[in-house]
């Protein structure tokens, strides 16, 4: 629980602070840290930061972390299609309403005129997500040298997700039908906000830790002394 009822004794509290400080110290080093993954597995950062774009509107502090706010000016209807299409992916599932507000706000238009090609199977540089506004989009994958069409994609649809957790290869290629409208984030940006979230998550909660009573004295004033 977020309030630490279960927490019983100063060895409990001290194994919770250790978990807490060894996660703070990956989001600290590394922009891609596995968010997903069991703590246990995140006990080493993965690769370098990227460099990403990083405009925002303004910049404030919070528990001592610089954050760039990403916001992209779109209308409520957009932000509407947005926010309904992210729950049909499961890597939100996580994500605080906060974080989801967040996220939301840095999406930005990308336009695709007919027969261009937005991912293509095996590219191994994608690092972007993508929600259709307008337009139809053929998607296809290619399996034991055979091509399968799917169903397309349109307004509401979302694809490359993996993208925002893995550097992996493309799994499929996406072909614009028509021009075309659609919302993107890339792969910087959404762990930057989830990084900053998950921070500032494991802030509070340590904070909650410190003021913990165990045998009429809280925990702060035991661990420091």
């Amino acid at each position: 629980p977020t309030d630490a009822s279960d927490i019983k004794s100063f060895k409990g509290a001290k194994d919770e602070i250790r978990k807490l400080r060894e996660t703070l110290q990956l989001v600290e080093s590394s922009t891609n840290y596995d968010f997903f993954a069991q703590p246990e597995k995140n006990l080493a950062a993965l690769a370098q930061n990227q460099d990403g774009d990083r405009q925002g509107i303004f910049t404030f502090e919070a528990n001592n972390i610089e954050y760039t706010k990403k916001t992209v000016t779109k209308s409520k209807e957009t932000r509407k299609l947005i926010l309904d299409s992210m729950p049909h992916n499961a890597m939100f599932n996580r994500c605080t309403p906060l974080e989801i507000a967040d996220i939301a706000d840095a999406f930005e238009p990308v336009y695709f005129s007919a027969d261009s090609v937005v991912i293509k199977q095996g590219d191994e540089s994608g690092k972007h997500f993508y929600i259709v506004q307008n337009g139809t989009l053929e998607h296809s994958i290619i399996r034991a040298g055979k091509e399968r069409i799917l169903e397309p994609f349109q307004r509401g649809s979302s694809f490359g997700e993996i993208a925002l957790m893995y550097d992996t290869p493309r799994v499929m290629t996406v072909t614009a039908c028509e021009d075309c409208k659609l919302w993107m984030i890339d792969r910087t940006t959404f762990r930057g906000i989830h990084q900053y979230h998950t921070r500032k998550t494991c802030n509070s909660n340590a904070d909650i830790l410190k003021n913990i009573s165990i045998g009429g004295k809280k925990l702060e004033e035991v661990w420091t002394s």
